[in-house]
């Protein structure tokens, strides 16, 4: 088993938070749920650990407002690896079902362009307000390098609803 990823939410494992400048609120951040769940926020994290990724983790009205948010995985080799899953839970509320997404990315290093190509995994969006769990064969989407990163983003453009996301879980393993 390779999990390079695993419990991320408990320590640091070098996980970055950028946000586009029209995001207004909902930034990204790594703690334990604080707030009631009355907007849709996540009361607990889904593992019992104790923190999980929120977006913007604070009592009341917390969701996303414009964006994206994005948050980023530390760089690490998976060109040796036969067959790596990506296995997290989620949590997305969107409350008025209007598509509001949450995107499930891998990145690989573009030597010749000197940055990072993403490519979609899935578009979360309307489903219910609870924790889920999936599970993507990464090498189904990228061609798995050296340089590889994931990305989880959320947004809410136009900014008309109530997001609230959540990531715990996260692990990655080889089969």
């Amino acid at each position: 088993d390779f999990t390079p990823l695993a419990d991320i939410e408990e320590t640091d494992t070098g996980w970055t938070v950028e946000s586009d400048p029209s995001l207004t609120g909902g930034e990204w951040e790594r703690g334990v749920p604080i707030d009631d769940g009355v907007d849709g926020d996540p009361t607990e994290d889904y593992d019992g650990s104790g923190q999980c990724f929120l977006t913007e983790n604070v009592i009341g009205n917390s969701d996303v407002d414009w964006g994206p948010t994005w948050m980023i995985s530390a760089e690490f080799d998976m060109s040796a690896l036969s067959n790596p899953v990506l296995r997290f839970a989620y949590w997305w509320s969107n409350d008025d079902q209007d598509g509001d997404p949450m995107y499930i990315e891998v990145g690989t290093y573009d030597d010749i362009g000197g940055e990072y190509t993403w490519t979609l995994i899935d578009t979360i969006a309307n489903v219910p307000t609870d924790w889920f769990t999936t599970a993507y064969f990464l090498a189904d989407y990228a061609t798995l390098t050296s340089q590889t990163k994931i990305r989880i983003s959320a947004e809410d453009v136009p900014n008309d609803s109530k997001d609230e996301g959540a990531i715990d879980a996260v692990e990655i393993f080889d089969v």
